[in-house]
């Protein structure tokens, strides 16, 4: 996985748990409960944040997928969107994240912006 976040090839479903076993200033590994083994590589020349902020990105000690937490108190047509993964038209900032990550930082550099670009392959 880098932080360009292509939208394709194996997807980690929000709010799985994972273990953390290495953390640098270029990689962040981790390992689910069923022994994938995940490595997201930071790009400094796409990537425009800083390591702790992409941690903080993709990584909580929260469950927001637990009861009464922040994926329950989006509508249920963007439930059903981040639960398939996909984005619908009408969604929320925050359920497209949830659906789909961050965009790259580079393209998307403020997310209060109403255009994201994500990217589906390297070329």
């Amino acid at each position: 996985m880098t932080t360009v976040n292509y939208q394709r090839g194996v997807r980690i479903p929000i709010g799985r748990k994972v273990h953390i076993t290495d953390y640098t200033s270029k990689k962040i590994v981790f390992v689910t409960k069923t022994g994938f083994r995940g490595i997201l590589h930071r790009s400094k020349k796409y990537c425009k944040i800083s390591q702790q902020e992409l941690f903080d990105r993709y990584f909580s000690k929260k469950n927001i997928m637990e009861a009464g937490g922040e994926f329950y108190k989006l509508t249920t047509p963007e439930q059903a969107g981040i639960k398939k993964g996909e984005v619908e038209i009408g969604m929320s900032k925050d359920a497209v994240l949830m659906a789909c990550g961050y965009p790259p930082s580079h393209k998307t550099p403020n997310l209060n912006s109403d255009i994201w670009i994500y990217w589906l392959k390297r070329r």
